[in-house]
């Protein structure tokens, strides 16, 4: 699956198509954009575009105007992706897995790196429409994993006279680095490839684990074995920085300081008994001695870029976006009363119409309860009148009732009374008739 490329034949041949460069980078690394875009802007193959994409929540205002400064309309400043939270590496690659997306869709390749790294003029010569993943070789602070135990036991600082301790890619998880790939961009979409999407794996490898995953896929690799991309900070770019590097056999402690940054670190050296203050030799023969050489030259249209100058036109432009926000603002404020003035008029007028409409529908509604009010009571009224006419009815028939009562009893006294007298006429004129009374 590997294909070295060891032939220079294709040195700075044709069209292999437009490769998008995906830098990440903060406030912090001002000082080394400069160096990094110098490295864009020498190499052989010229078809690239750069996205500068802010890795921090850190507003970095210095950045457009660094962009800007340059004239190259291929340096472009991701203003739709940005950090909403302080820098975190798994975050990091997500806004990365973003900021992918706005690479042109005319792109062929994809770069994903850094930007305090540095890349060789040479960087995109191999470039072949064959391959889905070129990676080269690469110098970092991590040197010593490729060394055996002698290296380091060598003196401090000294042992890099002699030697070059190029990292080999060897395209698998901490054998490899993000800035040293260019992979196939029209693959990586279309099969939908994301950092995110690979969760079996530490954040701080997601590099490595994606390249890992790519050559396990059937993605076809070639290496270029040669140094061709520095991964800040690395002790042979120090040099050329005129810095100090800090050696220590502990990989992570490496780094790259100023001696202003040493006098106000002094204990740092005394952590590891065996890290060293490397001051080099600006005589010795270091590897890539030349090409940063070149590449710090003023370039020949004599541009030169002063981070300090940078910061203080950030500052101009701050006050002058500040005055700018505050005529908005006025400007703003005196639109809106105008609106205001127009809607209260509006809305008076709106309120005299409701007003009208509100009263002639309260008449309305008046006028029904008044014919409400007028049912109820004739219904009312007639409810009476048939009551008042079942009572008069109901008492007269029971006055009949009574009538016709009294007169039976009348009648029956009347009978009566009759029968006692022919009674009392037969005793008188027959005695024997009259009831015998017996006493004891």
């Amino acid at each position: 699956m590997f294909d070295d490329a060891r032939a220079y034949d294709n040195y700075g041949s044709g069209d292999k198509g437009l490769t998008c460069f995906i830098v990440r980078t903060y406030k912090k690394q001002l000082s080394s954009l400069p160096r990094f875009i110098k490295g864009l802007r020498a190499f052989n193959y010229q078809r690239w575009v750069a996205l500068f994409l802010n890795t921090d929540n850190t507003p970095f205002h210095e950045l457009p105007l660094l962009l800007q400064s340059y004239s190259d309309n291929r340096l472009i400043e991701l203003k739709d992706v940005r950090s909403v939270r302080p820098y975190t590496v798994r975050y990091s690659f997500k806004i990365t897995d973003q900021a992918i997306h706005h690479c042109p869709n005319t792109s062929r390749w994809l770069v994903i790196t850094n930007g305090d790294n540095f890349y060789l003029p040479t960087f995109l010569d191999f470039l072949a429409p064959e391959s889905d993943v070129v990676g080269v070789n690469w110098f970092s602070r991590y040197y010593l994993g490729n060394f055996e135990e002698a290296f380091w036991r060598r003196p401090p600082c000294t042992r890099f006279n002699d030697t070059s301790p190029c990292m080999s890619n060897v395209f698998d998880i901490n054998l490899t680095d993000l800035g040293a790939n260019v992979v196939n961009l029209v693959r990586w979409r279309k099969e939908g490839r994301a950092y995110m999407k690979i969760k079996d794996c530490l954040a701080e490898s997601l590099d490595g684990c994606m390249i890992a995953r790519l050559r396990l896929d059937g993605w076809k690799i070639k290496h270029v074995p040669a140094c061709w991309f520095s991964h800040h900070p690395n002790p042979w770019i120090c040099q050329f920085e005129e810095k100090i590097w800090i050696d220590s056999p502990t990989p992570h402690r490496g780094r790259c300081v100023t001696v202003e940054e040493l006098q106000e670190l002094p204990n740092y050296v005394r952590v590891d008994t065996r890290s060293f203050a490397c001051a080099f030799d600006k005589t010795a023969n270091y590897s890539w001695k030349y090409a940063f050489e070149q590449n710090f030259a003023e370039e020949k249209e004599g541009h030169i870029i002063n981070t300090h100058n940078l910061q203080e036109e950030v500052e101009e432009e701050w006050i002058k976006k500040k005055q700018r926000e505050m005529q908005e603002r006025q400007g703003k404020r005196n639109l809106a009363f105008a609106d205001k003035q127009v809607a209260d008029d509006s809305h008076s007028e709106k309120l005299n119409k409701g007003m009208k409409i509100a009263e002639a529908l309260q008449d309305t509604k008046k006028e029904e309860v008044e014919k409400k009010k007028g049912v109820k009571q004739r219904k009312h009224l007639n409810a009476i009148a048939e009551v008042q006419q079942k009572d008069v009815y109901d008492q007269s028939i029971k006055d009949r009732a009574r009538a016709s009562a009294y007169n039976r009893a009348k009648e029956e006294l009347e009978y009566y009374q009759e029968l006692e007298a022919i009674r009392e006429m037969e005793e008188k004129a027959n005695p024997q008739l009259r009831p015998k009374m017996f006493f004891n």
